[in-house]
């Protein structure tokens, strides 16, 4: 539906799927959170600059939130959080 300069709308397509997707899990279970961050963050700036220029109020909030996760990590209810005090012992 929208093409973008770099890749043919029949790659970027799964690659933004599969981006949202997996980002949006890896969050949620609190697994390598930073990584889905960042996946978003990639999303968004696509998003941003490629398809919806004008929206850049509702990007910068969504980036805003994904920074934070990204600085901060998932916290103290996730499994990094748990990953990190098994491995650390």
């Amino acid at each position: 539906e929208y093409k973008l300069p770099l890749l043919p709308p029949e790659i970027a397509a799964p690659l933004a799927t599969a981006a949202e997707l997996g980002g949006a899990v890896l969050i949620a279970v609190g697994l390598f959170a930073r990584i889905g961050a960042l996946a978003l963050l990639g999303v968004v700036a696509t998003i941003q600059i490629f398809v919806f220029p004008g929206n850049w109020a509702e990007h910068l909030l969504w980036t805003s939130l994904l920074l934070l996760i990204l600085a901060r990590g998932a916290g103290v209810i996730s499994l990094d959080h748990l990953a990190s005090k098994y491995f650390a012992r």
